[in-house]
This record gives structure tokens, sequence and C-alpha cells, in this order.
């Protein structure tokens, strides 16, 4: 699970030019198109539904969590909720590579994992997936924006442009308060 030290940050940044979504966490960064940002973003939070479902069945077939500690799990149970698991993998829409839901067994918690190229990983509680997946939607809706008046500045009439929208920004955040 994510600590403290450990930032998980998504950004719009202009890259070449071109406005795209960035992915940060120690010394990996990646880069996405608003479409890839919104694809991983969905993928993050079915991989969320998918672990909260597994860890519910696990714990309803093994009967963990009805009491303090793991305690002794039969063989029987383990097997039938190893089998119902592998069922539901199977039957699952599948996740990509870099993207898994698993079932913490020392934290008898559901996580989510995201993996990138240099083969660093997190793990997410559902909270912590979920918030980082509505930051990755919002970063893509703002960086469809930012890529709108980016391209508009050249223009004469960009400073019009700019404060019209900043003046719609300042009123539905103002609307949002009431």
């Amino acid at each position: 699970m994510m600590q403290e030290h450990e930032v998980l940050t998504v950004q719009s940044i202009v890259v070449d030019d071109k406005v795209v979504v960035a992915e940060s966490w120690k010394d990996v960064c990646a880069i996405y198109t608003p479409q890839k940002a919104r694809s991983r973003a969905l993928n993050i939070l079915r991989a969320a539904a998918y672990a909260e479902s597994e860890a519910s069945i696990f714990k309803a077939i093994t009967g963990v969590g009805q009491h303090k500690g793991f305690g002794e799990i039969s063989k029987k149970a383990l097997s039938t909720a190893v089998e119902a698991l592998e069922i539901i993998r199977k039957e699952r829409l599948p996740l990509p590579e870099d993207i898994r839901a698993i079932f913490g067994f020392n934290t008898k918690l559901p996580l989510v994992d995201l993996t990138w190229k240099k083969g660093h990983k997190i793990s997410l509680r559902l909270g912590e997936a979920k918030k980082h997946a509505i930051s990755l939607l919002e970063c893509a809706e703002s960086v469809e924006t930012d890529s709108f008046l980016l391209k508009h500045l050249e223009r004469d009439d960009w400073q019009y442009l700019m404060d019209e929208f900043r003046l719609e920004r300042q009123k539905s955040w103002t609307e949002g308060l009431i």
C-alpha cells in the first residue's frame, strides 16, 4: 500500500507543444493522451471492483473476517474459494498487464497493483485506487481544455478567450459552493 512518502501524482504538462497527462511515482513518469488516461482510469476502477468482489467472495466462503485473524481455514473452504475465484477470473473482462486486482492475504484487504515499465509497482487500497482513477479522468478533461486553449493562443483573440474561460470557470466554481 502507498505510504505517505510515496506520492502518486497526476498532472497535465506540455511535451513537444502538446498537452498530455503525466502520471508520476518515485522516478517513473508515464505520459498518456487524454484517451489513454481515461482508459487507464476505467481499468483501475474495474480492477478495484474486481478486487472488492473477489475479497468478498473469498471471505464469505472461507469465513475470513468473521473473527480476529485468519484462524483456521479448512482445506475444503480454501479449495472452494480458489475454484470460485478462478471461474470468476476466467469470465470477467481482462485487465491490462500493468493493472492487477488482488486480495492481500496479510492485510485482508482488496488491493489494486499498478506497474510501470521500469518494474516499479505500487499497491493501492480501494479508496486510493478510486481517487487515482478520478484524478486521471479529471486530468484528461483538463488536458483537452488546455489543448484547446493552447491551439488558440496564436490567434489575436487569445486574451479574450482566456478571460472568458476564466470567468466561466470562476462562475462554475462559485455555483458549486451555493
